[in-house]
């Protein structure tokens, strides 16, 4: 099932999500703020990528985000699924994605490896849950907000 974990920008998505994969058997990625920079974060073992950089990178609004992170963060998210977690997570899906870019390729790999018995957890910005809904093209998915994570 794929279960896109829905809220606005800021809200708690990301903690809330860190809490509930301490309790479950996650894999995949977080992405917490750290020091106000964004940061990949590798739910198995705690390795971080900084996703943002000062240098040349993909810009989208105020952001500059480094490729090779992204690079380092979907090579992650195959080998989480290889892992054969009980959820996997990606955080997030959002205009870089959308626009086929940062996490979309890890993002179409688990759609094309995904079985009915799987476990996705996409966290989706409020105001793109459509857009994501629209590339998962047919597949069954349900919308929560962060305190519907305790009753999975």
């Amino acid at each position: 099932m794929i279960f896109l974990l829905n809220g606005a920008i800021q809200s708690g998505k990301t903690t809330a999500l860190g809490q509930f994969c301490r309790r479950a058997g996650c894999d995949g990625l977080l992405s917490p703020l750290i020091e106000g920079r964004r940061f990949f974060r590798r739910i198995r073992n705690g390795e971080t990528r900084a996703m943002e950089t000062t240098g040349p990178g993909i810009h989208i609004g105020r952001f500059c985000f480094d490729p090779a992170a992204f690079a380092w963060a979907n090579q992650q998210i195959e080998e989480a699924w290889l892992c054969n977690p009980e959820w996997l997570v990606i955080d997030e899906i959002g205009p870089l994605e959308l626009n086929g870019q940062g996490l979309r390729p890890a993002m179409d790999y688990l759609l094309s490896q995904a079985e009915a018995n799987k476990n996705l957890i996409f966290v989706v910005r409020r105001g793109l849950e459509q857009a994501v809904i629209e590339l998962l093209n047919g597949r069954a998915y349900r919308i929560i907000e962060k305190n519907e994570l305790e009753n999975l």
